[in-house]
């Protein structure tokens, strides 16, 4: 049975790791494993509901970046440019959304997680700083419809991909969260409309009080990452995925087994 505890708790891992590149996903399902939550009472709701708040807090950091790139055509073309790429490879991983939904999956892919920061780390070092161009945003938007594989971060390797093709960091961090707005909203509504949305029984108040977590967290959380990016400091959440991937092997490993 899940407690308000347990709502809070995850909101709270929610709002900080889905916006640092360490995955969300795997974090919150090493915790429903470990709370021994389970599928059915780990419902859609709540995975709609704690991505709507992260969601909102996209939204309210970059608000004046937004209001002036949204009203660009230039900008919205190379955000649909992006998109193309993340709705196809999201078409096709949801064909083996099963078996990608294996507790064990998502501790590797952790681990490779790590690998890519640190390339990631590595190119940000060379100072190269070029515009982003259709080309680009493809292989971004590509990179992101990869990193729906659980454990895989989002940021992580949309923003080591944009480097890594020698985009300004400042270019890459933005465009990264301007492809993640559209991203969220549409996989909330997926969920809403194909699965089973029920409820956990858990007040209004605690509702709210684990969305507010989940907003304020994502926020702080992006500011870091942004100070982080600028400080090259890619490196520490390498080193973070390597060894947090490696104990969920290994816990993973022992349940099974």
């Amino acid at each position: 049975m899940i407690h308000d505890s347990h709502v809070f708790f995850l909101a709270l891992i929610q709002g900080l790791t889905e916006f640092l590149p360490v995955s969300s996903s795997a974090h919150l399902i090493f915790f429903q494993e470990f709370f021994s939550l389970g599928k059915i009472q780990y419902s859609v709701f709540y995975i709609v509901f704690f991505h709507l708040a992260t969601l909102l807090s996209i939204v309210a950091f970059f608000r004046a970046d937004f209001l002036k790139k949204f009203l660009s055509f230039d900008f919205l073309k190379m955000l649909a440019v992006g998109l193309i790429p993340t709705f196809l490879m999201a078409f096709l991983l949801i064909r083996v959304r099963e078996s990608l939904s294996l507790p064990w999956v998502p501790a590797i892919m952790l681990i490779l997680n790590g690998m890519i920061l640190y390339l990631g780390h590595f190119f940000s070092k060379k100072g190269y700083e070029q515009k982003l161009t259709f080309g680009k945003a493809f292989l971004i938007g590509l990179a992101q419809g990869i990193a729906l594989i659980p454990g895989l971060s989002r940021s992580g390797l949309t923003i080591s991909l944009a480097l890594l093709l020698k985009v300004a960091p400042r270019d890459a961090f933005f465009f990264s969260f301007a492809l993640a707005v559209p991203t969220i909203f549409l996989a909330c509504l997926y969920e809403v409309v194909k699965s089973e949305f029920t409820f956990f029984v858990v007040s209004i108040p605690t509702l709210l009080g684990a969305f507010l977590v989940s907003f304020v967290v994502g926020a702080i959380s992006i500011k870091v990452f942004f100070k982080a990016l600028q400080k090259r400091y890619f490196i520490f959440f390498s080193f973070y995925s390597f060894i947090v991937g490696f104990f969920m092997t290994i816990f993973f490993l022992k349940k099974t087994f």
